[in-house]
């Protein structure tokens, strides 16, 4: 076992800890018998196929903040506690340490608690995937976060349409787009719609710093709806923008007069900044 250098294990309280030694455990003894199944599987998977593990809790920490997520959970959220997850990213925001910030495609809050952690007076977290918006407000509860506002909606061009969201059974790749979900696909949760226009209006804000948009595919439409919030506060955007939606995105922003820098993680990710602001800002993050 090679647990020492696993962030999720380097996480975990001690009796989470236990828990992850006892799963490796049965993984390592079930392997050595000759189990193929068992094979290149990892203790997560393993343990979500064992009912009286699955549903025991895990006790983790990001940013400092507390996460109570069950092993069931573990295969939707794991990727969040890896040393390197968007470290390009992480850095960046870090470095501008926004006190206004709308995370859209919020997931379990990896961003939504580096803001907090960094100072942030006001957090809007956006987020349509019921499974992983239990964990998010979980954590928000069990560090008694006051200052982070969440809604349990999908982002889009136009509010209060009924979608289907097609759930992913790994990591945060749940979308409105069938087509995006390939071997992962777990199900369909109907979601209702909000833009970004009505949630900075009926939030009555007067100030927005950054804006962070993942959203699996999505990110033309959640833009569209946004109009009225980049015309008028002129936020910073860091959006991820799938290869099929670069001409798209591209353009408008350029009509709303946004320079870009990137990509960066995973050749997605973009930080478009308005072009009055570009050089304030380019000497901040470069």
């Amino acid at each position: 076992m090679n647990l020492i250098h696993n962030p999720i294990f380097r996480s975990a309280s001690f009796c989470s800890r236990i828990i992850i030694i006892a799963i490796e455990l049965i993984r390592s003894f079930l392997k050595r018998l000759g189990i193929q199944t068992i094979t290149g599987i990892g203790w997560v998977d393993l343990a979500c196929h064992v009912p009286v593990i699955r549903r025991l809790p895990l006790s983790l920490k990001l940013f400092g903040y507390r996460y109570v997520i069950f092993v069931y959970e573990m295969p939707l959220c794991y990727f969040a506690f890896g040393y390197e997850y968007e470290k390009l990213e992480t850095e960046l925001i870090s470095k501008l340490k926004p006190k206004v910030f709308i995370d859209v495609g919020a997931h379990i809050g990896y961003y939504t608690m580096l803001v907090h952690k960094l100072g942030a007076e006001k957090i809007i977290a956006i987020e349509p995937d019921p499974r992983v918006f239990r964990i998010l407000n979980r954590a928000i509860e069990a560090n008694k976060l006051e200052n982070i506002i969440t809604n349990n909606r999908a982002a889009y061009n136009k509010s209060n349409v009924t979608l289907e969201l097609h759930l992913s059974t790994k990591s945060g790749l749940s979308s409105i787009f069938s087509s995006h979900l390939t071997k992962t696909r777990g199900g369909i949760a109907s979601v209702k719609t909000i833009t970004l226009d009505e949630v900075v209006r009926t939030l009555n804000l007067d100030k927005i710093d950054l804006i962070k948009i993942d959203v699996e595919g999505a990110e033309t439409y959640v833009l569209s709806g946004a109009q009225k919030v980049i015309n008028q506060f002129r936020p910073l955007l860091l959006v991820e923008v799938l290869e099929a939606n670069r001409k798209n995105v591209f353009e408008f922003l350029m009509t709303k007069k946004y320079d870009r820098l990137g990509p960066f993680s995973h050749g997605q990710n973009f930080l478009f900044i308005p072009e009055e602001q570009f050089m304030k800002f380019a000497r901040i993050v470069i």
